[in-house]
């Protein structure tokens, strides 16, 4: 009963991909994703595999005349599917410093703690539906209620509720990573893609990434597709899991099977 359910659970997207050449590879060659509510993937294989390829796929940072992406989860009037979908990963972090610093090379005159945002401004909801400053209008105060409310308690479950008032470009490694995940949240996403999130992380910042982002899928219900390197990485709340080799091609798709422990032997007979 448990997989008939799960078969005819609403699909929120789908990928079918005749391959994308890459070097001398090909990968995803003839390769049918189909993600469907309730599902939290697991994706692992070694750098190179194909995993953040995966990843630019279904969230439509990477086109391809080879592959199709049909997203089915309901979105506002006018808004693209993909403005739903929420990344984290190294390289959107890259991308984060990079703009940082090319807007301090244009206020050069400014101390740089000066001409970035703070992480409360960061994280506001004009910042995070990234609303350019000439279109910005008054919000109801209910709106701006509950988005405090959620934002406190994200921050809190983060562990970076004290870092409101500090500059971005003063966060470590660990407090951005978690800060990208809080913006993650708070866009109140239908799909979570994080990519690698663990890597390069102090222990404290390991730790409670993992916890929330396990927190994400059985508290916040929200179906998430979790790439690493290794297996053992995964979250608990993983229910699928895609696996990849070093060439790109496919080894397994489908619901976790846990490993078969070891057969005890059998004694010897003397």
């Amino acid at each position: 009963m448990k997989n008939e359910a799960e078969s005819n659970a609403p699909i929120l997207a789908e990928l079918k991909c005749c391959g994308i050449p890459s070097g001398k590879r090909l990968y995803f060659k003839n390769f049918h994703f189909t993600w469907r509510a309730g599902e939290c993937w697991g994706v692992i294989g070694p750098n190179g595999s194909g995993k953040s390829m995966l990843m630019r796929l279904l969230s439509g940072d990477l086109y391809s005349r080879d592959c199709d992406v049909d997203y089915f989860f309901d979105t506002p009037d006018g808004l693209d599917p993909e403005r739903l979908i929420a990344v984290v990963s190294l390289e959107r972090q890259a991308e984060i410093f990079d703009t940082l610093q090319a807007y301090v090379q244009m206020r050069w005159n400014s101390a740089e703690e000066e001409s970035t945002p703070t992480l409360s401004a960061w994280l506001s909801p004009d910042s995070i539906e990234d609303v350019p400053a000439y279109a910005k209008k008054p919000r109801r105060q209910s709106a701006l209620t509950a988005f405090t409310r959620r934002r406190k308690a994200v921050l809190a479950q983060l562990k970076i509720d004290h870092l409101l008032t500090r500059h971005i470009v003063e966060l470590s490694n660990g407090e951005l990573r978690r800060a990208l995940i809080a913006r993650a949240l708070l866009s109140l996403p239908r799909l979570m893609l994080l990519d690698s999130p663990l890597v390069g992380l102090d222990v404290e910042s390991r730790l409670i990434v993992e916890r929330v982002i396990d927190e994400i899928a059985r508290l916040d219900k929200i179906p998430t597709l979790f790439a690493s390197v290794r297996r053992e990485e995964l979250p608990a709340s993983t229910t699928h899991l895609l696996e990849l080799n070093a060439a790109g091609k496919i080894i397994y798709q489908g619901p976790v099977v846990e490993k078969p422990s070891a057969k005890p032997r059998k004694p010897r007979h003397e």
